[in-house]
């Protein structure tokens, strides 16, 4: 090859890609409305997940509890 060949991944590599989170878009896409929708997406994203991680450690602690209390009172 003399190095001007465009390689291009096969349908399930990009359907992979894409599937991951990663931008399969142009680097040179000047389309800045899809960056501020991306930037605002990832953002709620990241609030949720942050939110969700919060309940579920909340949920840790308390299962946590039950099973010291539960270990106390079948000692008795």
């Amino acid at each position: 090859m003399d190095g001007t060949a465009v390689k291009s991944n096969p349908d399930w590599l990009n359907n992979q890609i894409k599937a991951s989170g990663e931008r399969t878009g142009s680097v040179d896409d000047d389309s800045d409305d899809d960056e501020e929708c991306d930037g605002e997406a990832w953002n709620t994203l990241s609030r949720n997940f942050r939110q969700v991680q919060l309940v579920l450690d909340q949920n840790r602690v308390l299962i946590e509890e039950v099973n010291r209390n539960h270990v106390g009172t079948s000692v008795v």
